[in-house]
């Protein structure tokens, strides 16, 4: 896309759990999760970016009869809002989480070889004795086991207010395993798609 970024200076952010993809979604508050870690990742790189709540929050104490309004009309008074955001902030980010949640692969207990080695003494001709180690192979068994994975799925899109394109959008789904040791953390994967998203919107602000 062929847009300005270092123009923009402020961008309200939004999360949200997208309803049709429920059954991915074991953390009923994986958006809150997502947008600290946007605005915590955002901080570090100077990314100018808000969250809508607290915005949402402002314009409440700036307009006493918003919180009325809402709760008569609710998709009246949000469309009040949106405009209020659309006139004062030059972009708006939305994200929508698409899973979120931990996936298990049963894993059947295998044989292996592996070479060993072993520290055996041998007596020379003149009646000394030395030590070598001599290889020798050794079957090992490794027990059924349960891997963890935990699964995200983020769709970001930028959308430039004043002209309403979209001017960075994409869809980021990651995985880990933490093999059979130990066990992955989805927040940790959010927060990696998070950090990639933030690192390359970051570079487009500043041109690099």
């Amino acid at each position: 896309v062929n847009y300005s970024f270092a123009k923009l200076k402020s961008i309200p952010v939004t999360c949200m759990i997208d309803n049709d993809a429920q059954k991915f979604i074991e953390n009923e508050y994986a958006d809150k999760v997502v947008l600290q870690s946007l605005l915590e990742n955002a901080k570090k790189k100077l990314v100018p970016l808000l969250d809508s709540y607290g915005l949402e929050k402002q314009y409440a104490l700036l307009h006493s009869d918003y919180v009325e309004q809402k709760n008569k009309d609710e998709a009246k008074a949000q469309a009040v809002l949106a405009q209020y955001l659309k006139n004062n902030f030059d972009a708006n980010l939305t994200v929508v989480v698409k899973k979120y949640y931990y996936d298990y692969v049963e894993h059947e207990g295998y044989t292996y070889e592996s070479t060993e080695y072993q520290e055996i003494k041998i007596k020379n001709s003149d009646g000394t004795w030395t030590t070598i180690s001599q290889p020798y192979k050794k079957t090992n068994y490794v027990d059924p086991w349960t891997e963890k994975i935990a699964v995200v799925k983020l769709e970001f899109k930028l959308t430039d207010n004043k002209t309403g394109d979209v001017i960075f959008a994409r869809t980021d789904e990651k995985s880990s395993s933490g093999g059979v040791f130990s066990s992955p953390n989805v927040d940790k994967v959010a927060g990696k798609v998070c950090e990639t998203y933030i690192n390359d919107l970051s570079k487009m602000i500043k041109g690099k």
